[in-house]
């Protein structure tokens, strides 16, 4: 219950951390199984849309290639088939090489 209203308040992050405290074979465990997805693929379209901001202008900076490398790194973690995160990382890794950015 709590998770579920931490999806209202759009405090996803948060959801999906309490949602691992839920014990197994409970009532409550069957909702969270339900709504991790969901709740992981809200996530993954933050984190990919604030690295697309980052990303904005001409010339993004070195820090905001890093930046952007690690959010979207996440976001296909929490949801590995999103193409635009996919395709939008290969940009960011193409900027990295020409701007001599370290990516971890």
């Amino acid at each position: 219950e709590r998770a579920e209203m931490m999806i209202e308040n759009g405090q996803h992050r948060d959801a999906l951390r309490a949602f691992g405290d839920v014990p197994d074979g409970t009532v409550a465990s069957q909702r969270a199984s339900e709504q991790i997805p969901h709740v992981k693929k809200t996530l993954a379209y933050d984190l990919r849309n604030a690295a697309m901001g980052l990303m904005k202008g001409d010339k993004p900076s070195k820090d905001n290639i890093a930046r952007a490398h690690v959010k979207l790194s996440e976001a296909l973690e929490l949801n590995p088939g999103d193409d635009e995160a996919k395709k939008l990382l290969a940009e960011v890794k193409a900027a990295a090489k020409k701007r001599k950015v370290k990516l971890d």
